[in-house]
């Protein structure tokens, strides 16, 4: 009996940490299961408006996009952020300044957020 909570323990650890590896934050809430707090976002744009750095509450993401596909490319890699909280973004380009500013919610990992 005791070996079975043992290997039962062992399985529920092995899963969360498999989580947490592929990027997923998990915060454990007495009384119920894991909540996925964070996941990976993509940020896409087809807009000839919209180019520039990706800023994301004010961070540098390491992505530059462009909506006509001249000078970058229209989608960023992947971005881990908070689920289910508002964030902001700007397209920022050193020539034009910023060239698109919005706010997002992201709500589950694996999301394309695109810009209109």
């Amino acid at each position: 009996m005791r070996k079975n909570v043992l290997v039962l323990l062992l399985f529920a650890l092995v899963g969360l940490s498999l989580l947490v590896v592929s990027g997923c934050g998990v915060t454990v809430t007495p009384g119920g299961g894991p909540v996925i707090t964070t996941g990976q976002v993509k940020i896409c744009t087809y807009n000839g408006n919209y180019y520039g750095e990706v800023w994301i509450d004010n961070v540098y993401q390491g992505y530059y996009i462009d909506g006509s596909g001249w000078w970058g490319p229209y989608c960023t890699g992947w971005i881990t952020l908070t689920l289910n909280q508002n964030h902001t973004i700007e397209l920022w380009d050193s020539t034009s300044g910023t060239t698109y500013f919005g706010v997002f919610t992201p709500t589950f990992s694996g999301q394309t957020i695109t810009l209109q």
